[in-house]
């Protein structure tokens, strides 16, 4: 159905853990949220280097259709399991094994977040919004206009295509870029006592701020404050105080 959504949970070696939730803004059953959240979960692993995958689904049909012991013939799920097998080639090893939905619950908490939820209401996880079937679209990573700021050097030296000006430049961008990780080509600022926040260009800076400070939740709080509000919500840039402040100074009713 229109507005269902899907759970991932990616675990990894020294105590990795990544929550993401999916909305669909298209008609999905049951059988396809759950090739979107495995489609999610290994385009997820790739975007954090894993090579080895072993994905837990709770449904014995989805599994049993990539292990080749059911046969399958609808057309769209098909497409779903091309598109997994294409994926699967790029790791060294995949397995997909079936787990019991009562032992899946936390996936199941995050479709039910998805699905009732708008994105942007629960931070501590990554909330995506899938407009149209995987199976529609190319995976693409595009650097706008409005990342040409603080974030690109970065983002480059994550994707591998940094090109340095200066001798001592690569340096300080792996500095850097060491506080920082590309999941589902976003750019994530990690933290030790915060959930990884999101990294914002000029763009949706102002967008981000006019909401958070004047929008329906909004309530005129002094530079400061909304700058902590902004990270409290899972939001990063560097000039966050100073940005915060000067947007302060600007409101007629602040």
């Amino acid at each position: 159905m229109k507005g269902s959504g899907a759970g991932v949970i990616l675990e990894g070696p020294g105590d990795v853990l990544i929550e993401q939730s999916l909305r669909f803004e298209f008609k999905a059953s049951n059988n396809q949220a759950e090739y979107e959240a495995l489609i999610a979960g290994m385009n997820l692993a790739a975007e954090m280097g894993a090579e080895n995958l072993r994905a837990k689904i709770d449904s014995h049909l989805i599994t049993s259709q990539i292990s080749g012991e059911y046969q399958t013939k609808d057309t769209q799920l098909c497409k779903y399991l091309t598109k997994v097998k294409s994926l699967a080639e790029k790791l060294k090893f995949f397995e997909a094994i079936y787990v019991p939905q009562e032992q899946n619950s936390r996936a199941d908490l995050l479709a039910r977040l998805a699905s009732t939820k708008r994105p942007g209401n629960n931070r501590t996880v990554i909330q995506e919004v899938v407009t149209s079937p995987s199976t529609k679209s190319q995976e693409v990573l595009v650097i706008s206009a409005e990342a040409e700021g603080w974030m690109i050097p970065i983002f480059k030296y994550l994707t591998d295509s940094f090109s340095p000006k200066s001798d001592e430049e690569p340096q300080a961008v792996k500095r850097r870029a060491a506080k920082f990780t590309m999941v589902v080509g976003k750019l994530y600022k990690m933290g030790r006592a915060t959930p990884m926040l999101r990294c914002l260009g000029e763009e949706e800076t102002e967008l981000v701020l006019l909401e958070v400070h004047e929008g329906v939740c909004g309530s005129h709080i002094g530079g400061r404050s909304l700058a902590a509000k902004l990270l409290r919500a899972g939001y990063y840039w560097p000039t966050m105080l100073q940005y915060c402040a000067a947007f302060g100074k600007k409101c007629d009713k602040c």
